[in-house]
């Protein structure tokens, strides 16, 4: 067969000719598509790792929930009536009374040569424990405590106070006010007390008093030991109370 000028066959085969820029934009297109096909796959990886990312709490939150933890074990201990607010409360409560009948006696209007002859029949019925005769060093102590100014009496009266109300769900805390409390009183003994001495009181109740405020002393420092140990050692909480800060 003999071929005509109007036989387009070669043209339109797809072996055939094409153009150079037409594989240019071929093959540009290809390359778009593929951009853009990997654009959206990456856009959708992106967002399965954000999602996974929110889905789990911040280093914040989780601080956070073992502080509410922590603040509700805390509460919990502390709404139990136990050991160490009883003992909290009888040693405050016995500070309370020695360093306010003093005081209670002015109100009601004894000299104090009448208060050291209450204080001297009240001091008779106290028993003595074996050797230890409490009303040996009770007795003249609150005697010398007569001359101690009002306002001061008052202020660490009202403390202690507080520190009662205290040790019914915080011990320790009820044992720093007790604390601050016997500040009160050992600086006005400094302070006043001292210049005193011989006149006010006799040098047995000075020295009385002296013994009696190392004993309340001594007796708070015991107590906040033992109950910031008993703290330390309690399980599970002072795994939070490590890791809370991670």
């Amino acid at each position: 067969m003999r071929d005509t000028p109007g036989n387009t066959d070669i043209v339109s085969r797809g072996g055939g000719f094409s153009w150079p820029w037409t594989r240019a934009q071929d093959v540009n297109i290809g390359s778009g598509a593929r951009t853009e096909n990997s654009t959206v796959n990456l856009g959708s990886m992106a967002r399965v790792e954000n999602s996974t990312v929110n889905a789990e709490p911040s280093g914040r939150a989780r601080r956070a929930d073992r502080r509410r933890e922590q603040a509700t074990e805390v509460d919990g201990d502390s709404g139990v009536a136990g050991w160490k607010g009883f003992i909290v409360t009888a040693v405050v409560l016995a500070a309370m009374v020695f360093h306010a009948l003093p005081h209670i006696g002015q109100f009601a209007g004894f000299s104090p040569v009448e208060m050291r002859a209450f204080l001297a029949l009240v001091g008779g019925n106290i028993p003595a424990v074996g050797d230890f005769d409490a009303a040996r060093w009770l007795v003249p102590a609150v005697a010398g405590w007569m001359w101690q100014p009002l306002a001061a009496g008052i202020g660490a009266g009202l403390l202690r106070l507080v520190a009662l109300n205290a040790a019914k769900t915080n011990p320790l805390s009820a044992i720093w006010i007790a604390a601050a409390a016997l500040a009160v009183d050992a600086a006005t003994w400094l302070f006043v007390g001292l210049t005193l001495w011989g006149a006010a009181f006799s040098a047995t109740e000075g020295e009385a008093v002296i013994t009696l405020l190392k004993v309340e002393a001594g007796a708070l420092l015991v107590l906040f030991v033992l109950l910031r140990r008993s703290g330390r050692n309690r399980p599970g909480r002072n795994d939070a109370v490590q890791n809370g800060d991670d």
